[in-house]
């Protein structure tokens, strides 16, 4: 694995968790692996990543950062009751 693909990795996994400590995704009550947006305002959402990324990071990188915001919150679900692994649970 090459140093560039680690690095965007770490960023990518760093974005997410700056978007769950910001409160701009939540995950569901029972499946951790399945998130949704709380429909926070972009100007809001990007300016709090932003700082929180300058703190956490020494990267400058903030095109790939915004892009991986960008990324995450379009595969972000709707609300809460969009879990598919709680539909298929329900379904069954």
């Amino acid at each position: 694995m090459s140093h560039f693909y680690r690095r965007n990795e770490e960023i990518w996994e760093l974005t997410k968790s700056i978007l769950f400590e910001i409160g701009a995704i939540k995950k569901c009550e029972y499946h951790d692996d399945w998130y949704y947006s709380t429909h926070m305002e972009n100007k809001q959402l990007y300016a709090l990543a932003t700082d929180k990324f300058k703190e956490q990071c020494d990267s400058s990188n903030f095109k790939l950062f915004h892009m991986n915001i960008k990324d995450i919150m379009q595969q972000a679900g709707d609300k809460p009751s969009d879990c598919p692994f709680c539909i298929k649970i329900q379904e069954e």
